[in-house]
């Protein structure tokens, strides 16, 4: 009972912040759909794109262990595990720095973002790598408060200077990229203060065991991350080198709002996978069906958010994003679909990371990925922006009955039998 409630009190709390995280792109949704052009909106769709495979490299997914390691480690052992993965994060930065410097002239023409802000992406997917291991720690403590401030401050800050520089200082696109890079540097800041003040950054001197750790639990999660890289934001890129960028913009406009559902999915998995992973640990859970059971509520429960959230896109979308987007509406409905299988999906890989079998999501991740991709690729060519979001809702869907099937191999349950 009281894991019950301190599940549902944390997930109130990350439901309060996300909902306002989530809010903030829909407040700056219909200003920047009437100011800047579908082309432009294309531009900050790819640097995002960017952003996110940088994040999915920079740092070699080691931040994820750290959920992990806190419930395993001493205090002393916990700082030098973080100044590790730390070190190592500087020198990963430097290292894609230096690519996209080689790379630079191909990865603008594919892309459509300049070189000099590929290179920003880079140092802010870095930082933002700091932050997120703050936000981690602030996860497991169960301080859901302090996170839901840390997290919404970053969107605040991200929305008023993006809107200043693009709204006042007329800077375009060139407005909303800074904004957020800026909110990503100030949060960065505050988190390292934070950090040193709390003692968590230290001399390593079991550096070696604690890096070969990290490597041994983010190195199988790289092709984990791509595909779901694949899954994400793979499919912008079919749509700007088939469509352009013009329908990049109206496609990542859709995504903004379909996948806004998902922020709603993530404020309860941040408090439910905590909870889950701290009980299997300590034994808690010895009745399985009763887990079985709590998954196909959280299963039950998303569907309903799912029906609700479709409605209001119907009923708002074209107010929300004005004229020039509005063509986006179905592709909107598609990708909360695919948010809904999202958290499916979510509400059981969590037992693989409990088991450290990470290498049997990566297969499935990736696996699912390359036919979603593929699939988008293929459908775009007769039913357009549609096709696209069309193909990558299937492999959403494939990813999560992989998952499924591999969680209950490593970690089996009887899922078809909860009552019996």
């Amino acid at each position: 009972m009281h894991i019950k409630n301190q599940v549902l009190g944390n997930a109130l709390i990350y439901l309060v912040a996300n909902v306002f995280n989530a809010a903030i792109p829909f407040i700056l949704l219909p200003i920047l759909t009437r100011v800047l052009s579908p082309s432009d909106y294309g531009v900050v769709s790819m640097f995002l794109v960017m952003l996110s495979i940088f994040s999915a490299v920079v740092g070699l997914s080691m931040n994820g262990v750290i959920s992990i390691r806190y419930f395993q480690l001493g205090r002393a052992q916990l700082a030098e595990y973080i100044s590790t993965i730390t070190i190592m994060l500087v020198f990963t930065t430097f290292v894609a720095i230096t690519a996209v410097i080689l790379a630079g002239d191909w990865m603008a023409y594919t892309t459509g973002v300049p070189v000099g802000w590929l290179i920003v992406a880079v140092v802010v997917a870095g930082v933002q790598f700091v932050v997120n291991i703050k936000l981690t720690l602030l996860q497991v403590e169960g301080k859901a408060k302090k996170f839901g401030v840390l997290q919404v401050s970053q969107s605040s800050i991200n929305a008023i200077a993006s809107l200043w520089l693009v709204l006042i200082a007329g800077m375009a696109w060139q407005g909303r990229l800074l904004g957020h890079a800026l909110s990503v540097g100030l949060l960065g800041l505050v988190v390292i203060l934070w950090m040193s003040r709390d003692e968590l950054f230290v001399k390593p001197h079991a550096w070696r065991e604690h890096g070969k750790d990290a490597l041994r639990f983010g190195l199988p999660l790289i092709p984990h991350a791509i595909g779901g890289w694949l899954l994400i934001a793979g499919d912008r890129f079919i749509v700007k080198e088939n469509l352009g960028l013009a329908d990049t913009g109206i496609y990542m406009a859709a995504m903004q709002v379909g996948m806004g559902l998902h922020m709603a999915y993530e404020a309860f998995f941040r408090s439910w996978h905590p909870a889950i992973t701290k009980s299997v640990t300590k034994d808690e859970v010895k009745n399985r069906k009763l887990l079985v059971l709590s998954v196909y509520k959280v299963m039950s429960g998303a569907f309903l958010a799912l029906s609700i959230y479709c409605l209001l896109i119907w009923l708002v979308y074209p107010w929300l994003v004005g004229e020039r987007f509005s063509a986006g509406i179905w592709i909107a409905l598609v990708f909360a679909v695919s948010a809904f299988f999202g958290a499916c999906y979510y509400s059981t890989a969590i037992f693989m990371h409990i088991q450290n079998r990470n290498e049997l999501l990566a297969i499935n991740t990736f696996v699912s990925g390359g036919i979603g991709l593929l699939l988008s690729f293929i459908l775009c060519q007769d039913f357009g922006l549609v096709g696209v979001a069309v193909g990558m809702l299937i492999g959403k869907i494939l990813a999560f009955i992989f998952c499924w099937i591999s969680a209950n191999h490593v970690f089996p349950m009887p899922w078809l039998r909860p009552f019996s």
